[in-house]
């Protein structure tokens, strides 16, 4: 996912924890096993609609929030400057300092381009992009993705997927959103690895979205096709960009 050394190899490996294991706890249910971090999100699926394990959750959930508030102010006490600096980073990004520019529908068209073929191959800092038909190919699997992936939502027979395959969307469309917000109405630049941290909810509906186009019955041949084109795109990436950007 990343080869940068900064923080985002953490982010990226985070979010890739928590992914995994909510897949874990989706599939096989509660497990005491389970990442610390989804805790929160393990103790809503256990309240189900039993009244004794809803004033469970309201009693855990007030403990934290007590213990939180608690933390945060002796955080902010002892890293008085350093919370101070985030507080002020936040404002300069939520001041929306460029809206005219974002009114522009040229910066709005290579905006969204350039974040989508960064998420894909834009190597070095944007420095070297993957050949154009390479690029094309990828948006426009990525537009038939999306739209595969509403199939999907409305087919009957994936009803049981509906509930995972919305929240992916969901997640995708937060972080999706704080891209805009934070950069695009600000004039900033698109970077493709702001969206890294839904890798995994974008790559299910990504693959689902490939499939969504055609009949259950043609899926193994479907999936057969999508690995193998993948598999070609990635050496067409590594022998045009990334072994010539690293040599």
């Amino acid at each position: 996912m990343s080869t940068a050394v900064n923080a985002a190899v953490v982010v990226n490996l985070c979010a890739a924890v928590m992914w995994w294991w909510a897949a874990r706890m989706r599939v096989e249910g509660f497990s005491v096993s389970g990442s610390v971090v989804l805790v929160g999100a393990a103790l809503v699926g256990q309240t189900g609609g039993r009244p004794e394990m809803r004033r469970a959750l309201v009693s855990t959930l007030g403990m934290v929030l007590a213990t939180l508030t608690v933390l945060g102010g002796v955080a902010a006490l002892w890293f008085g400057e350093e919370f101070s600096r985030l507080v002020e980073y936040w404002r300069y990004l939520l001041t929306l300092t460029d809206l005219e520019r974002a009114l522009d529908v040229e910066f709005f068209r290579r905006f969204t381009l350039r974040l989508i073929d960064s998420a894909w191959l834009v190597a070095g800092w944007l420095r070297y992009p993957a050949p154009l038909p390479w690029l094309q190919t990828m948006r426009g699997l990525t537009i038939l993705a999306v739209v595969g992936y509403l199939i999907a939502l409305s087919r009957p027979g994936l009803a049981h997927w509906r509930p995972g395959l919305a929240l992916a969307g969901i997640l995708v469309l937060i972080q999706t959103a704080g891209v805009y917000v934070g950069s695009y109405l600000n004039g900033f630049g698109a970077q493709g690895h702001y969206l890294f941290p839904a890798l995994g909810p974008f790559m299910t509906m990504f693959w689902v979205g490939l499939h969504g186009w055609w009949p259950r019955r043609l899926w193994p041949m479907v999936s057969a096709v999508c690995v193998m084109l993948m598999l070609a795109l990635d050496m067409v990436g590594w022998a045009t960009v990334v072994i010539p950007a690293f040599l």
